[in-house]
């Protein structure tokens, strides 16, 4: 196989060859194809598919000498703002998908539907980080800002959550609301790294963790230990209804400390 030199090509030329590179790998070749057919070494290869999970976009284009995003992208920024409008208030079953929560699985299958273009799931991982759709680590608000708090909720508290839901044989998951471009993120983690998650508009409340929680007892099929990471959500009117209403499917859990004015404005409340 004849190997091109990437250092005696055009800039522009570069930039659509790592394009096309990435695009190939990411519709399901081989990295032991895809040098074959477009002439590049294999660590090259290796090397411009591990760039672009890390730094997306970017990193197609060489340094110092950039340009506008070509055709060959893997998604353009007008296919990524349309799949971010089928995400947002709207849940898969709504576009045919069997799913009732959002997963990168689903993900992937919308965009390969809409689009024609099929991704990994790493690829999907990048793209929710890139649009704020995806927590990294989930730790409780009030304890991410106290090392020692973190330390006995790795070590101890977590550990001993999921053995009650092992006994129990309840899935365990950790249900947080993240703020993002679009409005906000529901998500379940869990224990596992598996995460499902819906894309809302509107701000925080109870109504939505009720939904939410109905759909993930429903695809689950299993007794839940749920941690709900928000202090919004737990004091909704919706949400303790539906709590009470099915504590036979779901046990719930609080870590949140609530800042003193939230608290104040809770006790007002009644």
């Amino acid at each position: 196989m004849n190997v091109r030199d990437a250092r005696k090509i055009s800039a522009e030329a570069l930039e659509d060859l790592r394009r096309r590179v990435v695009a190939a790998v990411d519709s399901g070749a081989t990295q032991v194809e895809v040098p074959r057919v477009f002439g590049v070494s294999r660590p090259a290869v290796n090397r411009w598919v591990r760039a672009y999970q890390d730094r997306g976009e970017e990193s197609f284009r060489p340094r110092r000498r950039g340009r506008r995003a070509g055709m060959h992208r893997v998604l353009n920024e007008e296919v990524q703002t349309q799949i971010i409008e089928y995400l947002t208030d709207r849940f898969p079953d709504a576009t045919g998908h069997p799913q009732l929560l959002w997963t990168r699985q689903a993900v992937a299958d919308l965009v390969e539907r809409v689009h024609g273009v099929r991704l990994t799931l790493n690829t999907v991982s990048s793209y929710l980080g890139r649009w704020e759709l995806a927590q990294p680590e989930l730790l409780p608000h009030a304890t991410a800002r106290d090392p020692r708090a973190v330390v006995r909720w790795r070590h101890c508290d977590q550990l001993m959550l999921a053995r009650s839901a092992q006994l129990q044989d309840a899935a365990l998951y950790w249900l947080t609301w993240t703020n993002s471009r679009e409005g906000g993120v529901l998500s379940a983690l869990s224990r596992r790294r598996s995460t499902e998650f819906a894309v809302f508009s509107d701000p925080c409340c109870g109504q939505q963790g009720a939904e939410f929680l109905t759909r993930l007892a429903d695809q689950s099929r299993r007794r839940l230990f749920v941690v709900i990471d928000s202090f919004e959500m737990q004091h909704g009117q919706p949400l303790r209804d539906w709590l009470d209403a099915n504590q036979d499917r779901l046990s719930p859990f609080f870590p949140v400390t609530p800042e003193p004015e939230l608290r104040t404005a809770a006790a007002l409340e009644g």
